[in-house]
């Protein structure tokens, strides 16, 4: 058993000091000839202490600026930026208020609604308002700024003609083929703030039904934003939603040039565009009015924020869908068990017409003739090439792997032990035939490999990757053209039916879809320690039998590898809801998310016990009155912290920190989030560090 370390067995009490004279602030007005001369600015600081107003004094020489304005101020000795979010005549400070230096620009780039997004993510996720607004609003570029405002290009604050009809009913040939897929139409073009889970037939794409939504939302008077994982999305998005509907869409990047991106910033501020599609930040748009949020593949790895405030992109959309009264409506081919919580909350799943999922999917069986996964024999059965040589007689025909690469990761051929690199112990790959295995961290050559366990010298593959799937493949269907994704520089030809080589996520799609489709090695894709890896395995899956005929086409899709019969009857029966809603069951008996709300702290020992030991004190102001029965409350296993709140660990990291997990059940997230924010406040006022707080996370 694991001892606890000597810095976690005692934990100080804490208590907020009592003044002797507690005098509290009283308001005067201040003289000035400018109207309302005080300017209440936020800060644009990372540290939590210094997330408040400050207020500060308008020169005559900026008499006119408005709220909303970015502005440089003194703080601490230092020139900062940040945003005026008010002006009034009366301050709480005694002594006399520092002028405003400079206005960065007249335009008012903060808008109230965006404010209070920010302010509603900083609660729920105990960050600083101004790293909402870091991801929100994009640095100014006076040049750019400058060529959009001067262009003689209308201003659309409401609909256009063409879009204003609120009586004409919406009607969709692809939506009428989901149970209350018309009436989800009509309720957009109503204005109504609707909350529902599409779940996409397999034959479907998310811009068959994405463009009469928007064009339904922009019939109530209001604008759009739709966003998706990755920029070849968004600029294929954004392109056909454009065309569909001819109107000027606004594209957001985070890869687009400086002026590029400050340019559809502005262009959807102004109401220029009343439609914004983009990636993760595009969820932040400035538009006026919103009518509608939609979001495409929520499971997505890119819509997990990695910087502060570490709220995930679904998570934001939900919060700003209830803050602006707007509807929220996601896409997914595959299960999603945390939008299946949305649902349990009041929203709806909007799926298929009773017998239209199985027909739009392809044939899906698994191979049953392996003796386990990993071997030479069992990678590539006989059914495999049964498969790859019926479906070229149709069409192209894609084959998926979990990694890319040509080897990504060997073993000792003896004694099966992962090979590590001599100098710096990372992992060993092969990059290419005839290539000496190299580390993945480090970059060193291992010429001569020694393993640490038996001392043998040969290595074997435990992974194969895509480049060397594709040399295999070729090699066994001599004289077929192979096409390895990512080496893909033009459209592939229909002309001579080929083999397509891809890792998930990374498949090229084909005029008319794939004939079949082969996944090797599936069971890797479950090989991990994550709650959500089945999740991840099945959505993998949905999106392969998208790029795939349907039966009714003679498409088939083939799995091989170590994977339970249960998960492959979930995509032949394309139960995905169902699965969701069973897993988030299965989630909430255990207590993990999202049924229950899980905060990660990482800190050092006496980081760890100052910020718990604050949280406790803080509890007992709330009148929660915590556990005091524990001898160890940063003990190992899983411990009560104050009553329906959980600690668990700590355990080391990697980096040589510590980690804790405070758990609690969902119902109860606004009371104990602003516990825990509160803690993390005054422990950020002490100079606590190191010390991370991330609140929401999955395991």
């Amino acid at each position: 058993m694991t001892s606890i370390p000597d810095a976690f067995s005692a934990l100080p009490e804490f208590s907020a000091q009592d003044e002797l004279l507690r005098l509290e602030p009283v308001a005067r007005t201040v003289e000035s000839n400018v109207p309302n001369p005080v300017a209440q600015v936020i800060v644009d600081l990372p540290q939590l202490h210094l997330d408040r107003v400050f207020d500060y004094e308008v020169p005559e020489e900026y008499a006119d600026i408005e709220v909303g304005v970015r502005v440089r101020v003194e703080l601490g000795g230092r020139t900062v930026d940040g945003f005026v979010i008010g002006r009034c005549c009366e301050t709480l400070i005694g002594s006399p208020l520092r002028p405003i230096k400079r206005v960065v620009s007249p335009v008012p780039v903060l808008t109230p609604a965006i404010l209070a997004l920010a302010r509603a993510v900083s609660a729920r996720q105990s960050a600083p308002v101004a790293n909402s607004l870091r991801l929100a609003i994009p640095q100014r570029h006076a040049r750019a700024e400058r060529k959009l405002l001067d262009t003689d290009t209308p201003v659309q604050k409401t609909a256009p003609a063409d879009y204003a009809d609120q009586q004409t009913p919406m009607d969709s040939v692809k939506w009428r083929n989901y149970a209350g897929g018309v009436a989800t139409l009509n309720h957009l073009a109503q204005g109504r703030a609707i909350s529902g889970v599409v779940q996409l037939r397999a034959i479907d794409t998310f811009i068959d039904l994405l463009i009469p939504a928007v064009e339904a939302t922009l019939r109530s008077g209001k604008t759009a934003v739709v966003v998706v994982p990755t920029e070849r999305a968004a600029r294929k998005v954004s392109a056909e939603v454009a065309r569909a509907l001819s109107i000027p869409v606004a594209t957001f990047l985070s890869h687009d040039s400086h002026p590029q991106r400050y340019t559809e910033f502005l262009r959807a501020l102004t109401g220029r565009a009343r439609v914004v599609v983009g990636t993760r930040h595009s969820a932040w748009a400035p538009v006026t009015n919103l009518g509608a949020l939609f979001l495409f593949d929520d499971q997505h790895a890119a819509f997990a924020e990695p910087r502060s405030p570490y709220i995930h992109t679904r998570d934001l959309l939900s919060l700003r869908a209830a803050q602006e009264n707007a509807a929220f409506l996601t896409f997914n081919y595959g299960p999603s068990v945390y939008m299946a919580q949305r649902v349990q909350d009041g929203g709806a799943y909007i799926l298929p017409v009773l017998g239209q999922s199985r027909a739009s999917t392809p044939q899906v069986f698994s191979a049953a003739s392996f003796a386990y996964e990993g071997s030479a024999l069992s990678r590539l059965p006989s059914s495999v090439f049964t498969v790859v040589r019926a479906g070229l007689e149709r069409g192209h025909v894609l084959i998926v792997v979990p990694k890319a690469g040509y080897i990504p990761a060997v073993a000792c051929a003896h004694c099966r032990a992962m090979a590590t690199c001599s100098q710096c112990n990372g992992p060993l790959s092969i990059s290419r035939p005839d290539a000496p295995a190299r580390c993945d961290r480090c970059g060193a050559s291992e010429q001569a490999f020694i393993c640490r366990e038996c001392s043998h010298t040969v290595l074997r593959p435990v992974r194969i990757g895509s480049a060397r799937t594709a040399q295999e493949i070729g090699r066994a269907m001599r004289g077929v053209p192979i096409y390895l994704a990512g080496a893909i520089t033009g459209e592939i030809s229909n002309e001579e039916h080929g083999i397509v080589v891809a890792t998930p996520g990374a498949e090229p799609g084909v005029e008319g879809g794939y004939a079949a489709a082969v996944i090797l090695d599936a069971g890797y894709m479950l090989r991990s320690t994550s709650i959500d890896s089945e999740s991840y395995f099945l959505r993998a899956l949905a999106h392969v039998a998208a790029r795939v005929r349907p039966r009714a086409d003679q498409g088939q899709l083939l799995i091989v590898g170590d994977v339970p019969a249960e998960l492959v009857a979930v995509a032949q029966k394309w139960e995905f809801g169902k699965w969701s809603t069973q897993a988030l069951e299965e989630r909430a008996e255990l207590a993990l998310s999202p049924a229950a709300v899980w905060i990660q702290v990482t800190g050092d020992q006496r980081s760890l016990r100052e910020f718990i030991s604050i949280t406790r004190g803080f509890a007992k102001e709330a009148g929660i009155t915590p556990d005091n029965t524990l001898v160890h409350v940063l003990g190992l296993g899983v411990q009560s912290l104050v009553p329906g709140m959980e600690v668990i660990g700590p355990t080391p990291n990697k980096n040589g920190d510590y980690v804790l997990y405070l758990r609690f059940d969902r119902v109860r997230r606004e009371e104990l989030t602003a516990l825990v924010d509160r803690a993390h406040r005054e422990a950020s006022a002490r100079r606590v560090d190191p010390l991370r707080v991330k609140v929401g996370v999955s395991i």
